[in-house]
């Protein structure tokens, strides 16, 4: 390096950053870039005319990534070690999508104002200055080269998916597509990954007890009673076409109903398993082809994504026609009528608010509200040393730092998660976003302030999780399982204040 000058940059920001290896070399690139950490794809699309460092293209959730080989940019040993044990890290820049490989993942950091030295060159030869700085550690005894992000966006022959648009037209778009923001809960038909905007689901209940009826005819089962209201059941896979209508003997206990409202009336759908929160764009939104006519208008796209099947979108208020709503609400009606005059006393409810619950050893509940999303446990989870031990590590979501909070391990230090199969529930707290890692997620319930249970102190007193008797807003009892349990529900600002995140994380790096 005689043509650099090495310059000394006090004022620096203290950045954080995510380390790679290529070979035995330490590489960082600034975690603010990085949208996300993949495996490689089971093949690359080699691109004709394409540079030697440039290893082909690949979809990665309807965008076309390239994927370079920084090897061959900084004429490193290519090695031996097979595709599929790399890692590919995406990097966005002005809404420009490149796939960077290496040979493994390292560390999260953050440096310091004299550890860090930026190298400014005397010549601007493209294949030359990917390097933008070096970050010493441990006393100098380790040197971590600067990727720079803007170099290798703009290296010969790199294909731009957003075909060189104006820096001013990429910020719109991104800005447009942030407003697009939904949420939908994913849940399992016959095999099929199905999915309902979230503002769609009243709540989600075990499978009750249904009520002998004459409405049982066409999809509808049967009616059921939810806390004084009468519920039609629609068998959602026949209505789907998957299967004939099951009887009330087929129904297994572990299936789940799904509650939603459609006009003035309610109707639960059957359903296999809910599976997840999912949080995307509708960028995102892939176009579903129509195979018939028949309630086409119930599909509204599919949701691609990289772990397990795709997601088929449906409109909730499209689930039913009027005819059919027409054909099951005059025969309940008439059927609530008959119920109703065998109640002498009708409880007075109050609005009901829907929660998502979970279990940790108990059952636990967060508002739907406060839930982003849900996810399985990630398998890149980073863990810098002198991190809290309730804290796991963190994960890159999307471009933001996760920090993934063991609550079992928080409220009694004896204790920890084994996170095999565990779910994170993604929340945020005063602009910071958090996991906390949870066994289950159980269904959505939706109860008033009425049956809100105030817990007594003295349940804390001499107990292990006496620390959580300020992060429990209240009680409930509720039928889980079919078995009457107390489900707390928690109050987010005192749990992240106790998690002290900032200082966790200062004290790691």
């Amino acid at each position: 390096m005689n043509d650099q000058t090495v310059t000394s940059n006090q004022q620096q920001i203290h950045e954080m950053y995510g380390s790679f290896f290529l070979n035995s070399g330490e590489f960082a690139l600034a975690v603010k870039s990085v949208q996300e950490v993949v495996n490689p794809p089971d093949k690359l699309t080699s691109m004709p005319l394409s540079p030697p460092y440039l290893l082909g293209i690949f979809n990665l959730r309807g965008s076309i990534v390239p994927v370079v080989d920084l090897k061959a940019i900084l004429k490193l040993d290519p090695g031996s070690e097979p595709l599929e044990n790399k890692k590919i890290a995406i990097v966005d820049h002005d809404g420009i999508k490149v796939g960077l490989l290496f040979d493994r993942t390292g560390q999260i950091f953050r440096n310091q104002n004299d550890e860090k030295n930026d190298f400014d060159y005397a010549a601007k030869v493209p294949s030359e200055n990917v390097i933008s700085g070096a970050i010493k550690l441990d006393q100098g005894k380790r040197i971590i080269q600067i990727l720079d992000v803007d170099a290798l966006i703009r290296l010969e022959k790199i294909p731009h998916s957003q075909n060189e648009l104006s820096r001013k037209e990429i910020m719109q778009k991104k800005m447009k597509h942030q407003g697009q923001r939904m949420q939908c809960i994913s849940f399992l038909v016959h095999g099929t990954r199905i999915g309902i905007n979230i503002q769609g689901i009243h709540e989600i209940v075990n499978v009750p007890k249904l009520n002998e009826s004459a409405l049982t005819f066409g999809m509808c089962i049967g009616v059921f009673d939810l806390r004084s209201e009468v519920i039609p059941l629609i068998d959602f896979a026949a209505l789907l076409k998957y299967r004939n209508v099951q009887n009330k003997k087929q129904i297994l206990e572990d299936q789940r109903v799904l509650i939603m409202k459609l006009g003035n009336e309610k109707f639960g759908l059957l359903i296999d398993s809910v599976e997840s929160i999912i949080t995307y764009y509708t960028d995102e939104i892939l176009s579903l082809p129509t195979l018939s006519s028949e309630k086409a208008s119930m599909f509204t796209g599919c949701l691609s994504k990289d772990a397990g099947d795709d997601i088929i979108l449906v409109n909730y208020q499209e689930v039913l026609s009027k005819s059919e709503i027409s054909e099951i609400t005059q025969g309940h009606s008439k059927l609530y009528q008959v119920m109703s005059s065998k109640v002498a006393t009708v409880k007075k409810i109050g609005i009901k608010k829907s929660y998502i619950t979970f279990k940790i050893d108990h059952f636990y509940a967060l508002g739907i509200n406060e839930v982003k999303e849900v996810l399985d446990y990630p398998v890149a989870v980073v863990n810098p040393p002198g991190l809290a031990k309730y804290i796991k590590g963190m994960f890159n979501l999307r471009g933001q730092m996760i920090t993934v909070i063991d609550v079992r391990s928080l409220y009694d230090e004896s204790k920890q998660t084994q996170t095999a199969n565990s779910k994170i529930l993604i929340f945020e707290n005063q602009g910071v976003k958090y996991g906390m890692i949870v066994d289950s997620v159980e269904s959505i319930i939706s109860f008033a302030d009425e049956d809100q249970i105030k817990i007594p102190e003295i349940l804390y007193k001499g107990s292990s999780q006496s620390g959580m008797k300020d992060d429990v807003k209240f009680a409930v009892e509720v039928k889980i399982h079919d078995v009457k349990s107390t489900l707390l529900v928690l109050n987010l600002d005192p749990l992240a204040a106790r998690v002290g995140l900032q200082k966790a994380i200062e004290q790691a790096v």
